[in-house]
């Protein structure tokens, strides 16, 4: 029962994390004005950077199937809470797995953007 618990934290944290470091980057208001100010390639830039940095500080943690699909519920719930879009909220969630499963980002996440 612990064990579970602990695994549950881990990953709320692992999310925070990941979300912390997205605000800091790319902060909603600019996300919302993003058609003028910021390309596609840039976007992907700062996700990758948050991941990386939210690997980093979380030991390298790598979650299995399971916990990626509870992880990216979760970050959708903080990202949406942040008030981010909800197309850039999906294409966010879906690169974090990609991310996680790949160890980089899918070519073609966010290409079906506006």
């Amino acid at each position: 029962m612990l064990d579970w618990y602990s695994r549950w934290s881990r990953l709320t944290e692992f999310s925070a994390q990941v979300a912390a470091h997205l605000t800091r980057w790319y902060p909603p208001a600019v996300e919302l004005a993003r058609p003028m100010n910021v390309s596609e390639r840039r976007v992907a830039e700062i996700l990758t950077r948050a991941f990386e940095a939210a690997t980093r500080s979380s030991d390298g943690y790598r979650p299995g199937l399971m916990a990626r699909a509870i992880l990216a519920m979760r970050f959708r719930a903080r990202l949406r809470e942040l008030g981010y879009s909800d197309r850039f909220v999906r294409d966010a969630s879906e690169a974090l797995v990609s991310y996680l499963t790949r160890g980089t980002l899918r070519s073609a996440a966010g290409s079906d953007r506006r």
